[in-house]
Parts: structure tokens; C-alpha cells; sequence
């Protein structure tokens, strides 16, 4: 497993903003996961349609900006980059 500091410099994003998107992305998906994987048909048919689960978690919660009703994170959206793969990425990477 990745540490948060590699896949903040990966994506050229500051440690902090990595920690921030990190815990932003843990917080979103507590409110729509159960919800997310119920439209899927239950957890193991949603995990079969994604990669990883880290995916599914990143699908789930970058879209519809649904990450800024929980954080302070316009700047990720405002970045010029696969933000999908950058919240994958930190959601999967260790960071404390």
C-alpha cells in the first residue's frame, strides 16, 4: 500500500490537500455508501462493476460534487486532472 505522501506528490498535490481529500472522501462516502451499493444491487454487485474498491468509493463520491457538501475541496474540483484516479489514489493510500 501507498503512503499519502507518494500519491500526494504523484498527483502534485500538497500533503496537506492529500490529508483533506483523504478524510473529505472518508466522511462523503459514510453518508451515501450504503445508499451507492444498494442501487447496485448490494455490496458484492456493485464491488463486481469497479476494479477496486477504491474506485467504487471514488465513483461514488467525486461525482456530482458531491465531496464539497462535506469539505472545503473547490480546489479539487477545480483541478485540470483524472480526478477520479487522484481520489482513488488518496482513498487508498495509507495516511496515519
Amino acid at each position: 500500500m501507498t503512503q499519502l505522501e507518494q500519491v500526494a506528490k504523484k498527483h502534485n498535490l500538497t500533503l496537506e490537500q492529500a490529508t483533506q481529500l483523504k478524510s473529505v472522501i472518508q466522511e462523503t462516502w459514510e453518508y451515501v455508501g450504503y445508499d451507492f451499493m444498494e442501487c447496485c444491487g448490494g455490496e458484492d454487485e456493485a464491488l463486481n462493476i469497479f476494479d477496486s474498491y477504491g474506485q467504487m468509493v471514488a465513483e461514488a463520491t467525486v461525482d456530482a460534487g458531491r465531496l464539497q457538501n462535506h469539505g472545503d475541496v473547490g480546489w479539487f474540483y477545480s483541478l485540470e486532472a483524472d480526478k477520479l484516479k487522484i481520489a482513488e489514489d488518496v482513498y487508498a493510500a495509507r495516511s496515519w
